[in-house]
């Protein structure tokens, strides 16, 4: 949903352009959680993400090729232009993604250690593939694809 409201408001923060995402393909994901199930290990709880994040000026650059560049503004600039169209009943529904990814003053960021389940998905013949370029590619086409109907 951020994602998707970033790219209908045609905006994106510096700060969120310069920064990594938890980007961990469906299917890879789907198919580490049933190995995950297999190791027998009743006791532990598992972290299902790759180690390192992809990076969003990547992901910005896929879906630009597609016909959805984003105008990598200033941070204050980005929070001026949500609070206007935060009041136009016409345009909310473009960051209602936005909205519900702002934490507020209660949030505590916990930090993770994924390498135990990294270690274990290994073990079982499972892991992560890079997110390359190729990957990007095909993921911004189909959510371009998919935008078209929503």
């Amino acid at each position: 949903r951020q994602l998707l409201s970033y790219l209908k408001v045609g905006a994106v923060p510096r700060s969120v352009y310069e920064a990594q995402v938890n980007f961990s393909p469906i299917d890879e994901t789907a198919r580490n959680i049933v190995a995950l199930c297999t190791a027998g290990d009743d006791t532990c709880v598992f972290h299902v993400s790759p180690k390192d994040g992809a990076e969003f000026k990547n992901i910005f650059t896929a879906f630009a090729k597609n016909g959805h560049p984003v105008e990598v503004m200033d941070d204050d600039a980005f929070e001026d232009l949500l609070t206007r169209l935060r009041t136009d009943k016409e345009q909310y529904a473009k960051i209602e993604g936005l909205l519900t990814e702002r934490p507020d003053t209660r949030y505590v960021d916990i930090p993770i250690d994924v390498d135990y389940s990294l270690d274990t998905l290994k073990a079982l013949g499972g892991g992560w593939l890079p997110v390359t370029e190729d990957y990007l590619t095909l993921y911004s086409t189909a959510i371009s694809e998919l935008m078209e109907w929503m």
